[in-house]
C-alpha cells in the first residue's frame, strides 16, 4: 500500500477496492477486495492482475484502455459480484479503480438488494476516487513539489477522507435499521432534552461559522426531559441540523428549541433556504432521495439524513415531521416521549 492513510480508511469500507496500473499489474488494494476474489498479498506480485482472473469480460475491461464508468455483475471465485470499473485521470499511469460489491440468487428481493448495493458503490466512488488519485500524486516521485501545493492536495484528501468516515458512521446505522439489530444496542432512560441539542450545537459551531450563518438556540426555563437512547437522540439532532445548514445560503439563519407539549417534547429546527417544491415532499424521508434544490445547489450528501433520523427515532416512539415550500424554509419538527415529572 502507498499510505497508511490509504490502509486505515480503505479496509473500513464495506466493498473492495483495488487499484490496477496501466500495464496490469495490481498496485493498491483494500483486504475485502484481495478476499472477494479468493487473493491474497501474492497477487501484487503477478505481473499481469487480470490473469488471475476468472470472469473474461471484466479481465478484458481491465486490460482495455477505456474513459468510461462500467459496471457488471461477475462470478469469481463461487461469488457473485458487482463490479464497477472507473478510469484515475489523475494517474498518469492509465490506472483503473475497481469496486466490487457481493451478492448472490435472483430472486425480487435481491434484485433490491442489488440496487441498494448499486446505491452504495455511487455514493463511496467520489470520495474513494479523490483520496486514492491524491494520495496517488502525493506518493509519487514524479510530482514536482514546486508546482504543486502539497498541503492543499493533502487538505483535499483529507476533506474527503472525513466526508467517507461519516458516510461509513451514518451506514452502520443505515445497517443496523436494514437488518433489524437496532433494537439490542438501544439504552432508553431520561435524557435533559436542552443539553442533547445544545451539545449538537457546539459540536456543528464551526461549520455554521464558515458559512457565516447564525445559529440560533431557545430553550424552556423548565429543565423538560425525554424518554430516548442518548446517543441516537445526539446522531438524529446531528442529522438534522447539519440538513439545515447545508440548505442554507451564506449568512442565513438556523433556529433550534425544545418545548413540553401535550405528553410529548417537540424540537423544532427550521431555516430560512430555499425550501422544497411541494410535490418532492412526500419522497424526502425515502432512502438515498435527493431533491432538485439539492442536486442544482450541489449540496453535497447521500440522501440518508432525513430517512436515518426517521427510522432511528421509530425505534423509541419518537416521530419527525417536515413543512416546507418553495422559497419559504424548512421546518422540521421531532416529537420525543416525555419523561415523567418528578413528583
Amino acid at each position: 500500500m502507498s499510505s497508511e492513510l490509504y490502509e486505515s480508511v480503505a479496509d473500513l469500507l464495506p466493498v473492495g477496492v483495488l487499484v490496477i496500473g496501466g500495464q496490469g499489474r495490481l498496485i493498491e488494494a483494500n483486504q475485502p477486495g484481495l478476499e472477494l476474489l479468493g487473493l491474497d498479498q501474492r497477487a501484487f506480485e503477478q505481473p499481469l492482475f487480470g490473469a488471475l482472473l476468472e470472469t473474461d469480460s471484466l479481465r478484458d475491461t481491465l486490460a482495455e484502455s477505456r474513459d468510461e464508468v462500467r459496471r457488471m455483475e461477475v462470478c469469481e471465485g463461487g461469488r457473485d459480484l458487482l463490479a464497477e470499473t472507473r478510469p484515475l485521470a489523475d494517474r498518469e499511469d492509465g490506472a483503473t479503480l475497481l469496486i466490487l460489491q457481493e451478492t448472490s440468487g435472483s430472486t425480487t428481493a435481491t434484485a433490491q438488494k442489488r440496487n441498494f448495493i448499486f446505491d452504495l458503490l455511487h455514493k463511496v466512488r467520489t470520495p474513494l476516487t479523490t483520496i486514492v488519485s491524491v494520495l496517488s500524486m502525493a506518493t509519487s516521485e514524479r510530482l514536482d513539489s514546486k508546482q504543486v501545493d502539497m498541503a492543499e492536495l493533502l487538505s483535499m484528501g483529507a476533506k474527503q477522507a472525513d466526508r467517507l468516515t461519516a458516510f461509513l458512521a451514518r451506514l452502520r446505522y443505515l445497517l443496523m435499521v436494514e437488518t433489524g439489530t437496532l433494537d439490542s444496542e438501544l439504552r432508553v432512560e431520561p435524557v435533559t432534552v436542552a443539553l442533547a441539542m445544545g451539545q449538537v450545537a457546539a459540536d456543528l459551531r464551526s461549520r455554521f461559522n464558515g458559512k457565516k450563518q447564525t445559529l440560533i438556540e431557545g430553550y424552556p426555563e423548565e429543565e423538560v426531559t425525554a424518554l430516548v437512547d442518548r446517543a441516537i437522540l445526539g446522531r438524529v439532532l446531528e442529522l438534522v441540523v447539519l440538513n439545515a445548514h447545508q440548505y442554507t445560503p451564506e449568512r442565513g439563519t438556523v433556529r433550534m428549541g425544545a418545548k413540553r407539549q401535550n405528553g410529548s417534547v417537540s424540537i423544532l429546527i427550521s431555516d430560512d433556504g430555499p425550501g422544497i417544491p411541494e410535490e418532492e415532499l412526500p419522497r424526502l424521508f425515502e432512502r438515498f432521495f435527493r431533491g432538485s434544490t439539492a442536486v442544482s445547489a450541489e449540496v453535497e450528501g447521500e440522501g440518508l439524513g432525513l430517512y436515518l433520523a426517521r427510522q432511528l427515532l421509530l425505534s423509541f416512539g419518537a416521530t419527525i415531521h417536515l413543512d416546507s415550500r418553495p422559497g419559504g424554509g424548512t421546518e422540521v419538527e421531532i416529537l420525543l416521549p416525555a419523561a415523567k415529572r418528578p413528583a
